[in-house]
Parts: structure tokens; C-alpha cells; sequence
């Protein structure tokens, strides 16, 4: 889908909070048979760490099977591989028809080189030169796979027009809204930081003419894709991870925050000592023990169980893999780094976990068929899809992962809090919501608590602001 369908079809609004792990359980929750300490669900202890064995489950984002319009895009899948085909089998066609031809003007050029003195000598290389690149066979050979090539592109384009469904726009499902474009590329552009594409952020933000931005946003999540990238599979490399966290600012920050990060890196470092086969295993033991007393002994009271499990591996040494402890050696161990490089690295600067842009894209994803539904019911109704003021139903797909704001219903009124109606907090510590407070009878300015007995002025109240 291309930026102008996110437009039109994901427009719910930026995200004003993106912190750090999301509450709540996960829309999309993706089957993993391991926690996020990279334990198996059923060898859970007791004693073990709740950081490490409590966060929500991964989000799966928009690509996850079951998110809406999935189906219909894998239906394309099929016209846009055989689109590929044809266009390699175009490139590898014309390519060689060049080299044909540059083939056989070089060895016509030596022919007539070689017999320079002989005036006659270039009319045969010439001669066979024009046999070889006349009659149209080389351009032939490279039309057919031009009309091969266009056919495929053709079959895919109809076949995204069959399968995909109408544009929001074009069922007015969205509002008309006009809206500031250089909040939405300044978020653009970080998304663009996020992802790697450091270049193509610092031009979108010249060619877009955005204010200068301030270094200390975009270089933090620069350094975050650098160490995950040294962690992501094809890499597994953890010195770029230890000298980061090993930061004296940045470690002071990631203990204040109770972060995993520096116990997740120690735990890898040490399987990987004791993990791979060694010859000389006395020399493997003294260094995994060496590891332990240097690295894993800072983390015995906070992770008492973990390091416990990590020293009894260590008897299973060279042979992990057929042990009880095989789970140690799990890619999911170093997800889970990668996790938290992202998650607390954000969170120590200030940044949202995720890319905003991201976000909306998924949630306008999800939004999109129950908003369908809502509109033929409300045009079915007296109401006007463009002036109500909130959705009839609530959209369930993005209860959870998508809850940034807290929600307050009134204890008496049952009416939920709004920018007009907010929540009050009463002397006595209950909250219920202005309109209520207004509507409660009074003596002079004095009222009493509808929940309890307590006696309180008006001025005592305070608005709370969700």
C-alpha cells in the first residue's frame, strides 16, 4: 500500500503518547512458545523475575495474518511474482542482446585493425557485422520480452484493482481534514531514522523545508538501529551492544528505569562461552567462571533464579543443546535484547518505542472494517456521518495495544469524561465529573461527597486532565 492510501484510509489523528511497553493485552498477538526472559511457558519458577517474565506480547503490526485486508493482498501475490519473473527474464534478455552486440562490433573493430594495410580487408568483418546485428533478431528478442514484461504488469494491476477493496475515500468513511504537512513529515522523517534510512530522512527534511531537527532526537534512535542491527540474526554481535549500555550516562539511566538490558547481555555473553563445543574444556569452565564472578555475580539478588539456571548449564557445557537448558540457545534470547534496546533506549531519552507513522498505519488498518459497518448503519439512520460527535460502538480492535489515554466514566452519572465534562478530585479523594459537581445541591458553595459524608467548598475541588 503506498503512503496515499495510509492517508486516505489511516488518518486517526498523531499519537500524542508512545512510551515504553504498551498495556493491556495485544490485538494481534503473535504464538510464541517463550516468554520474554526466553523461557518456555512451562518451566516458569517461582522465584523468577517478573520483568523478565510478565511484559504484554509482541505486537505483530500490520503484516500479521489476521489483520484486515491481508487476505486480499496475498490473492496478488501470486501476479506480482510472476510480474518479478518477467521482468528479470526482460533484464537478463537485453542485457545479453548488449553484449552480444558489443561482442560483435569488438571483434569486427580487431578484424579490420589487424588488416589495416589492406584497403579491402573491412568489407567481409563489415559484412558479417551487418548479418549479425540486421534483420531484427537481437531487437526482436528483447520486444518479445517487452510485451511479456508489459502483460505481466497488466495481469497485476488488475488483479490489485479486483482484489483490493474501494478506497475510504471513495465511501466516505473519511472526513474531510485539513491538517499542518510538516507535522506529518517531521514524523515521516523519524520514522525514516527508525528504519535505517538515515540519507533519505536528513533529504525528505531539506527537500520539505522542516525546521533544523535537534540533533538529540534522531541521533539516539540512529545509535538504537546501530546495536540492534549488531544484534538482529545474520550478526549476533554484542559488542556494539555492551559499550552502549556500558555508557556511564546511559547505564545511571537504564538502572533508574529497573531495565533488564545489562543482565540480557551478560546471560548471552555467558552462553555463548559455555554453548559452542570446545577442545580444551577445563579452559572453557575457567572462563565461564571467570564470566560469572566478573559479569552474572552484580545480578544475583535481582535475578537470583536466573543466574542459579545459568550456573547449572554451565554443567552442560559444550552439549546445550541436549540439555534442560536448551531454551538458553533460542533466537528468542536475542529478540528479546533487541526488545529492550528499543523499548528502554527510547525510554531513557524520551522517545516513543515505536514510530508513530507506523502506528497510525496499523491502527487505521484495524479501524477501517468496523468503520465500514458504522457508516451504512449510520447513514441508514437520521444521524450524519460527518457531524457526530463520537462513534456509535466501540472499535475493539484497538482496545489494548492501541489504549494511550486513560478513560474515565463518572460513578454517578455514568457519562464518560470529556475535554468539556473533565474528571474532578474531591477533597476526600474521590473523583467524579464536573457536570455532577455542578448539578449536586449545595449550601452557599459548600457540598457533600455523594460517596461519602465529607463536607467541602467548591474551590477545593481540582480538574484532573487525563
Amino acid at each position: 500500500l503506498s503512503y496515499s492510501s495510509f492517508c486516505e484510509e489511516g488518518v486517526l489523528g498523531p499519537c500524542s503518547r508512545f512510551g515504553s511497553r504498551p498495556p493491556g493485552e495485544d490485538p494481534v498477538p503473535k504464538p510464541i512458545p517463550w516468554d520474554r526472559g526466553g523461557r518456555p511457558a512451562s518451566q516458569h519458577s517461582p522465584t523468577s523475575s517478573p520483568r523478565l517474565t510478565s511484559a504484554p506480547p509482541r505486537y505483530a503490526g500490520p503484516s500479521d495474518a489476521r489483520a484486515p485486508n491481508f487476505v486480499h493482498a496475498m490473492s496478488v501475490v501470486g501476479e506480482l511474482r510472476q510480474a518479478k519473473k518477467a521482468q528479470a527474464l526482460h533484464t537478463a534478455t537485453t542485457l545479453a542482446a548488449i553484449d552480444s552486440a558489443l561482442q560483435a562490433i569488438e571483434s569486427c573493430r580487431a578484424e579490420i585493425a589487424q588488416d589495416a594495410m589492406d584497403v579491402g580487408s573491412a568489407e567481409a568483418p563489415v559484412h558479417q557485422l551487418k548479418q549479425q546485428l540486421g534483420g531484427g533478431k537481437l531487437v526482436g528478442k528483447v520486444a518479445k520480452e517487452q510485451k511479456a514484461l508489459h502483460a505481466a504488469i497488466s495481469k497485476l494491476s488488475k488483479a490489485v484493482d479486483k482484489k483490493l477493496p474501494v478506497p475510504a475515500s471513495e465511501k466516505g468513511v473519511c472526513r474531510p481534514v485539513v491538517f499542518d504537512p510538516a507535522p506529518l513529515n517531521h514524523m515521516i522523517a523519524l520514522h525514516l531514522y527508525r528504519s535505517g534510512h538515515f540519507d533519505a530522512a536528513a533529504s525528505l527534511a531539506k527537500e520539505a523545508g522542516l525546521a533544523p531537527m535537534d540533533p538529540s532526537t534522531y541521533e539516539p534512535l540512529m545509535e538504537i538501529y546501530q546495536v540492534v542491527q549488531a544484534l538482529g540474526e545474520g550478526s549476533r554481535d554484542l559488542s556494539a551492544a555492551k559499550q552502549w549500555a556500558d555508557d556511564e550516562a546511559r547505564r545511571a539511566k537504564l538502572a533508574a528505569i529497573d531495565s533488564t538490558l545489562p543482565f540480557q547481555l551478560a546471560r548471552l555473553e555467558f552462553v555463548g562461552v559455555i554453548a559452542p563445543r570446545a577442545e580444551d574444556e577445563a579452559a572453557r569452565r575457567a572462563k565461564a567462571l571467570a564470566l560469572a564472578q566478573s559479569s552474572l555475580s552484580k545480578f544475583a539478588e535481582g535475578h537470583t533464579s536466573e543466574v542459579m539456571e545459568l550456573m547449572s548449564a554451565l554443567l552442560w557445557a559444550g552439549r546445550l543443546d541436549a540439555s534442560p537448558y536448551a531454551w538458553l540457545m533460542s533466537d528468542v534470547l536475542w529478540d528479546d535484547a533487541c526488545d529492550t534496546v528499543t523499548a528502554d533506549g527510547c525510554r531513557v531519552v524520551g522517545l516513543p518505542r515505536e514510530s508513530h507513522l507506523g502506528v497510525a498505519f496499523a491502527a487505521g488498518m484495524l479501524a477501517l472494517p468496523t468503520l465500514y459497518k458504522m457508516q451504512s448503519v449510520v447513514k441508514s439512520s437520521s444521524l450524519d456521518w460527518n457531524t457526530i460527535d463520537e462513534l456509535p460502538v466501540q472499535i475493539e480492535s484497538l482496545e489494548g495495544h492501541f489504549a494511550f489515554h486513560s478513560i474515565f466514566s463518572c460513578p454517578l452519572s455514568r457519562e464518560q469524561a470529556t475535554p468539556d465534562n473533565p474528571p474532578v478530585l474531591l477533597k476526600c479523594g474521590h473523583v467524579i465529573c464536573l457536570a455532577s459537581v455542578r448539578r449536586i445541591p449545595k449550601r452557599g458553595s459548600a457540598f457533600k461527597c455523594p460517596t461519602c459524608p465529607t463536607e467541602q467548598e467548591v474551590a477545593e475541588t481540582r480538574v484532573l486532565y487525563l
